[in-house]
Order: structure tokens, then C-alpha cells, then sequence
């Protein structure tokens, strides 16, 4: 009934045995866990437990997701096109109903072709939704460039949600694996016993953790998804609006999902979920940190641009000054050779003034020897 091979360095491939016998959890152990003394690990698809060379242990039993046997649950990285089916189905579903609601429950009118596409109170709303500091914001842009950076730090935020959901798969074949094994298995003891300090109290504060900050996203998603089928807004910005809510609620349903299998797998205390949840909510905030560091390089870029536009302007300004310096010079070097001119022209005229006055006293002195001979001539008639 039992069959305990552990710590004896076995290696290569468990022969097929008859394990009718072997029915309790510590039944049949071997060194067929990660990290081993060899290369390869012993292969062992009988055994009930597996230790690795570090003497600890963890039971082979699979668990409920595996035990569906349906495609798509083979693991939990399986599983994930099932959830993301689901969710993509969630969402139609819900723009779907919406659009239902709004066209034959309210009435709504459809949009006027004179209405703007999109109004400011729908804008405002559709923001703060989506979260106005959130790089997903640019989704619901006009901004092909800007819709394909949120796209990709989407991308981003679940391939790295999807390293957690793949290193917490119990692979006793695969060193990649995350996985963290709890149980020991004494060699003096015919029962191995689970050591895993995590108890309901951890998955409280972490399920606690997780909602605090994910509940909000989840939240606003479903109501993109919900404001995308009113009639009256175009379908242009009805696909933007079901983007921008698939993105969402698609990262904070993911992100829920890759905590739980991470946790299941990897925390075996109560401060191990706490900062494995951390780390998650982390990545899930990636979108603001990245959209922070635009905001900051963007007001760095417009301070450099209005300083650069300010210099431009004042060396526009210093040139139309030397210019007019240049025109009061060339006007004064004017006026300074008119006024040569004009000194010039004085002299002349005060030196023909001088000539004329001298003609003048000439004159006069002739005139006044004209009338003396007058007189004389005058008095030696009479």
C-alpha cells in the first residue's frame, strides 16, 4: 500500500506498476519534482507525490480545472481562450442588450444628420469612464497613432499577466515553472503533510486588494460597453467606445484571473498573496504610469517649445530693431549731409551777402561823390 522512493536519486523513467493498492495521497512517492540531481527529472505519471532535490514536495492530484477533460481546460494556460471567448462574448452581449434597451424599451430618436457625433457631455463621459489618466483614453480619440500605442501598452499588460497565468502551471517536468511546493515527506513517516502557511485570511485581504482596485475598472468597462448601443451616437464612435470597454474590462477580468491561478500556485503565506497581489495591481496601473510620463515629457515639450517660440520672437524683435537702428543711421548719415549741404549753402549766400554788401557800400560811396560833384557843379553855375 505504500511506495515511497524519494531521496534514493532515481532517474530516467518509473516502469509501470500495479498501483490497485496504492490509493492514499502518500502512497507513492518519488524524486520526480523541480529541481532535480540530474538533467532530467525522473518521469513518474503514477506517482501520488513528487519531490524535488531540495526535499520538498507537492501531490500530483489534478485539479478541478484539469479534471473537466474538455478542450481548452487542459491547464490553466489553456483555459485562457476560454475566458477571453467569454469575455469578448460578455461584451457583445452587453452592447447588444443596450442597443436593444435604447431602440425599443426608451424609444431613443436616432441621430440627426445635422447632430454632432459626438457631444461634449458624451465625451466628458466616455472619459471619465475609460479614466482621463489612462493612456485607453486615447481609444476614444481621433488619433490613429494614439490609438495604436493604447493598444499595444494593452498588449503589453496581458502578455505580462500571461508569464503569471503560464509560470503557475504544475509542470514537474518544466524548470520554468513557478510552482511552489508545500508538502514534506520525512523519510521516517509513512505520511507526507502540507506545510502551506495561506489560509482563508490571505485570500480575504487579497481578494479584498484585488476588488479595491479592480471593481472601479470593471465597473466602468460595463459602462462603455452599456453606452456604446445608444442610438444617437455614430458608429464610429460606438466602435470606439466598445474598444475602449473590451480593453478594459478584458485587463481587470485577466488580471483577477492570472491573481487567482498565481496565488494558488505560487503563495504559501499570507504575506506571499499579499505581495503577489501587489505586483499584479501593479502591472494593471501600467497604463497610468506610462500616461503620467507622457503628461510630463508633453509639458516638458511645450515648455522647450514656448521657450524656443519665445526666443524666436525676441530675435525676430532684435533684428526689426538693428533694421530700424540701421534705417535711423542711414537717416541721420541724410540729414548730417543735408545739413553739410545746407552749411554749405549758407556760407555761400553770406559770402555773396558779404560781396553784394560791399558792391552796396561802393555804390554808396560813388553816389555820394556823384552828388558832391552835383553840388560843386551846381555852384560854379550859379
Amino acid at each position: 500500500e505504500l511506495l515511497h522512493l524519494h531521496g534514493n536519486r532515481l532517474y530516467g523513467e518509473m516502469p509501470t506498476l500495479n498501483t490497485t493498492h496504492l490509493v492514499t495521497r502518500s502512497s507513492f512517492i518519488a524524486d520526480c519534482g523541480i529541481p532535480s540531481d540530474f538533467y532530467i527529472a525522473l518521469n513518474c505519471t503514477e506517482c501520488t507525490i513528487c519531490c524535488n532535490s531540495n526535499g520538498d514536495c507537492h501531490s500530483t492530484e489534478k485539479n478541478s480545472l484539469e479534471k473537466v477533460k474538455l478542450q481548452g481546460f487542459a491547464d490553466f494556460v489553456d483555459f485562457i481562450a476560454v475566458f477571453a471567448a467569454s469575455l469578448v462574448g460578455f461584451s457583445f452581449i452587453v452592447g447588444i442588450a443596450s442597443s436593444l434597451h435604447d431602440r425599443y424599451w426608451k424609444n431613443s430618436p436616432p441621430r440627426s444628420e445635422t447632430e454632432e457625433s459626438v457631444s461634449a457631455n458624451d465625451k466628458k463621459y466616455a472619459l471619465d469612464s475609460i479614466g482621463v489618466d489612462s493612456v485607453y483614453s486615447f481609444i476614444l480619440g481621433a488619433n490613429w497613432y494614439a490609438q495604436a500605442f493604447a493598444l499595444l501598452v494593452a498588449f503589453f499588460q496581458i502578455s505580462a499577466l500571461f508569464h503569471f497565468v503560464s509560470a503557475a502551471v504544475k509542470d514537474f517536468n518544466d524548470e520554468k515553472s513557478d510552482f511552489v511546493y508545500s508538502w514534506k515527506c520525512p523519510r521516517n513517516s509513512l505520511e507526507c503533510s502540507d506545510e502551506s502557511e495561506l489560509d482563508w485570511q490571505g485570500w480575504v485581504i487579497s481578494s479584498i486588494l484585488m476588488a479595491a482596485h479592480l471593481l472601479k475598472d470593471i465597473i466602468n468597462g460595463v459602462k462603455l460597453l452599456l453606452f456604446c448601443g445608444e442610438r444617437r451616437h455614430h458608429f464610429s464612435a460606438k466602435i470606439r467606445y466598445f474598444w475602449g470597454g473590451l480593453v478594459v474590462t478584458w485587463i481587470s477580468g485577466f488580471a483577477l484571473y492570472a491573481s487567482v491561478v498565481y496565488n494558488s500556485a505560487i503563495a504559501r503565506s499570507i504575506t506571499d498573496i499579499i505581495a503577489n497581489a501587489v505586483i499584479i495591481i501593479f502591472v494593471v496601473d501600467v497604463d497610468e504610469y506610462l500616461y503620467k510620463g507622457i503628461m510630463a515629457a508633453k509639458s516638458f515639450w511645450d515648455y522647450k517649445a514656448a521657450r524656443e517660440e519665445e526666443i524666436i520672437s525676441l530675435e525676430q524683435r532684435v533684428n526689426e530693431l538693428s533694421n530700424s537702428n540701421s534705417a535711423l543711421e542711414t537717416r541721420v548719415c541724410e540729414l548730417s549731409q543735408q545739413n553739410k549741404n545746407l552749411t554749405t549753402t549758407v556760407c555761400e549766400l553770406s559770402d555773396s551777402v558779404d560781396v553784394l554788401s560791399s558792391s552796396a557800400s561802393r555804390d554808396r560811396d560813388r553816389l555820394d561823390a556823384l552828388e558832391q560833384m552835383i553840388r560843386l557843379h551846381g555852384l560854379d553855375t550859379t
